[in-house]
């Protein structure tokens, strides 16, 4: 884990006036009244907040440079006997210019004291802040990884919608040539612009008025087969056109009704697409064949996932021995 060098020492730089400050005041208060400091206060406390920084120093560089000492109780050992050694030089030092206000024990054992006091709470704040670093980063990366697991699933969905579509369009295709050559150019002429629309969109939300042109289209391939067995009502709300939907939805329920239901032009198959509020409802009568198509049952699963991947919300699936309706959210933003 990169440490987050630049927020330890900016909690070093305010918390070590504080922690300076619970160093002298023992030393205050223990204080005889009738004994001067050999240093003004000021100084004292200067010299506190000093040796403060210089312990949140060694704790950082030691992290920083030895990946071992991340560890907190190998780190808090070393720190103070490093310390301990510095602060005894200090001591040595400043006792040779004028004797202590009060026994060399008591000062000696202040000292000690002090040590391992600021050595074990700069040892808890540094600790502190790099769990809560750690889980902070923990939380981006579940996130990340959140964000990437549901664009793999996307993209794994995605691809089998045009593979899907284009099996069905060849199908259709080769029996149309061998009865009429020329439905059967129009047809094609049609499925070129339509894979062209289709496939070279890159968007995995579309306007609605994008979808209803992609399905007149549709709807169009779909009659040179049919004719007027097949029958596509659509009613929409103006304002509700520039919503927004998941590519394809349309097709795919199109695609469903005509694989699963029997239609003549004595008893066409009749698919109403309406608007509701701010919802799609696209909907059939059933009929189903007395001899249904293979059925790879990607069509509806898939859209109940793109839609619960790109939006959190769920399609509606409802039927009854007569009618099969589903409705579709319009969402407001891509």
């Amino acid at each position: 884990m990169q440490l987050p060098i630049k927020k330890l020492y900016r909690l070093a730089l305010f918390s070590s006036p504080v922690i300076a400050l619970a160093m002298i005041t023992p030393l205050l208060i223990l204080l005889p009244t009738h004994v001067d400091l050999p240093m003004r206060l000021e100084f004292v406390f200067f010299a506190a907040n000093l040796v403060v920084f210089l312990f949140w120093t060694l704790h950082i560089e030691l992290m920083r440079r030895w990946l071992l000492l991340r560890q907190p109780v190998k780190r808090f050992f070393l720190a103070g006997a490093i310390m301990t050694l510095v602060s005894a030089i200090v001591m040595i030092l400043v006792n040779t210019q004028e004797p202590f206000p009060i026994p060399l024990w008591q000062a000696h054992a202040m000292r000690l004291l002090n040590v391992v006091a600021v050595d074990g709470i700069v040892l808890l704040l540094s600790q502190t802040l790099l769990l809560a670093y750690e889980r902070k980063q923990l939380a981006d990366e579940n996130e990340q990884l959140k964000f990437l697991n549901l664009e793999f699933k996307y993209q794994r969905l995605k691809a089998q919608i045009n593979p899907h579509f284009l099996f069905n369009a060849i199908s259709i295709a080769k029996p149309l040539i061998r009865r009429s050559p020329e439905a059967a150019e129009a047809y094609l002429l049609r499925l070129s612009r339509f894979l062209r629309a289709a496939i070279g969109a890159e968007k995995d939300l579309v306007r609605l008025q994008e979808e209803l042109d992609l399905v007149a289209d549709f709807v169009e391939m779909q009659k040179c087969r049919f004719g007027d067995a097949l029958q596509v009502d659509i009613n929409i709300d103006t304002p509700l056109k520039q919503l927004f939907l998941p590519h394809f939805s349309l097709i795919t329920l199109l695609e469903n009704a005509i694989k699963h239901n029997a239609m003549t032009e004595a008893e066409p198959l009749k698919v109403e697409i309406r608007s509701q509020d701010v919802q799609l409802f696209v909907s059939n009568r059933r009929r189903e064949k007395f001899v249904l198509e293979a059925s790879t049952k990607t069509g509806l699963a898939n859209l109940e996932q793109r839609y619960s991947l790109l939006s959190g919300q769920t399609i509606r699936i409802e039927q009854t021995a007569e009618v099969f309706a589903v409705a579709l959210p319009l969402l407001l933003t891509l």
